[in-house]
């Protein structure tokens, strides 16, 4: 189960600290807000599944449908509050490991690897043992 479900103590405070920081917007009109949406987003961690399972019971209780966007990399239930956006999205671990083998090697040496028909994951490993 997701972190972010479970500890409850860093729930409350974060709540806390949101409702402190509306009393304090509240308090001092001369403190500038942006001019346009605010979006809060939250990354669940774990397995592809488990990411998943928390953005659709999200989606439930923001009272949304949940879906797909970035080619279908990312899962994600999003509800405005005014201009404040929450989303709450899961990005695929295939499309995280191309991802950060994109950042390492550049695009010319992973469209070199896939040409390869290597995977990504021992991509990435043989990356992380070179660098260690």
């Amino acid at each position: 189960m997701s972190t972010y479900l479970a500890n409850q103590a860093k729930r409350a405070a974060w709540i806390t600290g949101m409702r402190e920081l509306i009393d304090f917007i509240e308090a001092h009109p001369a403190v500038p807000l942006p001019g346009g949406t605010t979006n809060i987003q939250v990354h669940p961690l774990g397995t592809d599944d488990e990411g998943i399972a928390v953005v659709a019971a999200a989606a439930a209780a923001l009272g949304v449908e949940p879906g797909h966007e970035a080619r279908g990399e990312h899962f994600l239930a999003r509800r405005s509050f005014g201009p404040v956006t929450f989303t709450v999205v899961t990005v695929a671990d295939a499309h995280m490991t191309e991802y950060r083998l994109r950042n390492q090697l550049g695009d010319e040496a992973l469209a070199a690897l896939k040409g390869n028909g290597a995977e990504y994951g021992e991509c990435l490993d043989e990356r992380m043992r070179s660098v260690a």
